[in-house]
């Protein structure tokens, strides 16, 4: 359900990956210090935190007879800041159709985890591509994203995801460039690619100079890009079908038992490192947001003034001259923050995100309620507050 959705959404095109997310959920679940306070699986099967009690709709789901094409699975935080884990199944055509759905709930963060051929004779099975560029062969969003936009890799990601591969591997330097590769990752819409008989893609691939290939990630990060959700790729190359390493059931098996656990952590990693110092960097102190607005403030510093003297006189004080700083004080320094974010880029918004943290200070608190108007602006439904809006 769109509810349970968390604000970083980890994207796989293997089940093995979510098999792994949902040993790690409930082994978080039977941690009663854990930072997650649920785990919920498709049909809304939610799993609380160990100590924590039941919430109002938790026994209504029941796990599905068979799972829908592309289930999400969401490990939840308190303030929406879990990782929501979705298996997309191969092919651009779905990266696509869950991006387009997964963008409007404006997530901060999604970050591609799968397998892809390794293009290079120097790479091992195994080894992590870090994308820094692609070449969209995908053809699903040609028209709505011309080949001539470049979709460039974002500096904060890609920080953290290699942060997070140092962390989880305990490799630096020079070690850890032996097992991670930063590099042009290419994404076909054919399956078949090398088996072409003009040996075309090959071709084209080697003059763009691409490490790695797959079916899925220049469409999440095209899409990303589209509706402006920050996105990053870390690949692990699960085969070399160009120098005669290819997918045979047994050394398959094998590898994935060695690198799911490992990569998965990686992202999960990833996810902390920027939530804690991307996001939460600019969630400022109390003491920060009352220096803000003693400083800028001219609508408080009037009010306040005005507040002092109804109280040094013992005089009544009317709340209609008060500021917004006074009747929603936590609505007011959360625009400040956000805007805050919004300046820094830290997190993109949409156009109507950004309308209504301009319109936040004129709508009045009495008729609405305004702790979800970040969250749902189009909540901005009822006649007393369009006519607060407007005028």
């Amino acid at each position: 359900a769109p509810e349970y959705f968390q604000n970083f959404v980890l994207f796989t095109n293997y089940q093995f990956y979510i098999d792994e997310f949902v040993r790690l959920g409930h082994a978080e679940m039977a941690r009663p210090d854990s930072e997650y306070v649920a785990f919920v699986e498709p049909g809304n099967v939610v799993t609380r935190r160990v100590g924590l009690p039941e919430q109002p709709g938790d026994t209504l789901g029941a796990p599905p007879p068979r799972l829908p094409q592309m289930p999400a699975y969401h490990l939840m935080r308190a303030d929406r800041s879990g990782i929501t884990m979705v298996n997309i199944g191969v092919g651009p055509a779905n990266a696509k159709n869950i991006t387009d759905h997964i963008a409007v709930l404006r997530p901060h963060t999604w970050i591609m985890l799968g397998h892809c051929a390794g293009l290079r004779n120097s790479q091992q099975l195994g080894d992590y591509v870090l994308a820094h560029g692609y070449v969209r062969e995908d053809h699903v969003l040609d028209e709505e994203l011309p080949l001539w936009v470049p979709i460039p890799a974002l500096a904060e990601i890609q920080v953290a995801l290699e942060a997070a591969v140092a962390d989880v591997t305990q490799l630096k330097h020079a070690e850890l460039k032996s097992i991670m590769r930063t590099g042009t990752v290419a994404s076909t819409d054919n399956r078949n690619w090398e088996l072409l008989p003009d040996n075309g893609p090959q071709r084209r691939f080697s003059q763009s100079r691409a490490v790695a290939l797959d079916m899925e990630s220049a469409t999440i990060a095209a899409n990303g890009f589209r509706f402006r959700v920050p996105y990053g790729t870390l690949l692990c190359v699960s085969d070399k079908p160009l120098h005669g390493e290819i997918k045979l059931p047994g050394m398959a098996n094998h590898f994935y038992r060695e690198r799911v656990d490992q990569h998965l952590r990686i992202g999960m990693r990833a996810i902390e490192i920027l939530r804690d110092g991307g996001v939460q960097r600019s969630v400022w102190s109390q003491e920060k947001i009352n220096a803000h607005r003693d400083k800028y403030s001219e609508s408080y510093k009037r009010a306040e003034a005005y507040r002092l003297k109804c109280i040094a006189n013992k005089w009544d004080i009317n709340p209609k001259k008060l500021s917004f700083w006074h009747t929603a004080p936590q609505v007011a320094g959360k625009k400040t923050v956000i805007r805050d974010m919004i300046a820094r880029g830290l997190i993109p918004m949409s156009a109507e995100y950004r309308e209504v943290a301009d319109r936040v200070e004129k709508v009045d608190a009495e008729t609405f309620d305004l702790t979800g108007i970040f969250d749902q602006p189009e909540r901005i439904e009822d006649s007393k507050t369009v006519d607060a809006v407007k005028s």
